[in-house]
């Protein structure tokens, strides 16, 4: 029971990973290319997030539970990381939201610094679902150590949004959308952060081979 129910639950991981990794991308183009028939996409994509959530915490703590022969250490990786990614989800529906002040409103600066945070976000959701797939825990070491790239971009992002506020306080409104939206894609980096660590600390030390 305990090769079949765990490998069927990494597959199900792995899937909500990607749904969050779709979110961003759709919820990037909303916010850079004005494409706001995505923040609909995102929404729904955010429903089979939270229920894929629901469903997993229940098989997580049921496999542990009644199969002793279950690899604990990796369901409860699993287990922890999936409220991560759910307000990962969430935090990209902010993102698309966001996107109907600026498209209405496009603020009078470029979008250099987000479109680098994004890349970075993409890069990391990708090497932790090749690091679980592939069971490799260095890349799941890499994809961890990106989310300093990302507080540093938004520092750096912080800065020129506030020195460019300050020289046209007319574009308020926009500023604080453009604030909101840098805050909540450092966010999601937090929380795939914290799913890419369990799945380092779970393959390195302890050497897991997972049919995935």
């Amino acid at each position: 029971m305990s090769d079949s129910a765990t490998h069927a639950i990494a597959v199900d991981f792995l899937r909500m990973l990607s749904f969050v990794h779709e979110q961003v991308v759709l919820a990037s183009e909303a916010l850079l290319e004005g494409r706001i028939d995505h923040v609909a996409q995102v929404r729904a994509l955010d429903r089979q997030v939270d229920a894929l959530q629901d469903a997993l915490e229940d098989r997580c703590l049921r496999v542990i539970s009644e199969d002793p022969r279950a690899d604990a250490t990796f369901l409860m990786a699993v287990f922890r990381s999936l409220s991560d990614l759910e307000r990962a989800g969430d935090y990209a529906v902010h993102v698309a939201e966001a996107s109907r002040v600026l498209v209405v409103n496009p603020p009078m600066r470029r979008y250099t610094d987000l479109r680098r945070i994004i890349s970075t976000i993409k890069t990391m959701l990708a090497m932790t679902a090749r690091a679980l797939t592939e069971r490799d825990a260095d890349t799941a070491s890499i994809a961890t150590a990106l989310d300093l790239d990302i507080d540093e971009q938004h520092d750096q992002f912080y800065r020129e949004l506030v020195t460019y506020l300050h020289e046209h306080p007319h574009a308020v409104n926009e500023g604080l959308a453009l604030l909101r939206v840098g805050r909540s894609l450092q966010r999601i980096g937090d929380h795939v952060e914290n799913v890419s660590e369990r799945i380092a600390n779970w393959l390195g030390p302890r050497g897991r081979q997972l049919g995935v």
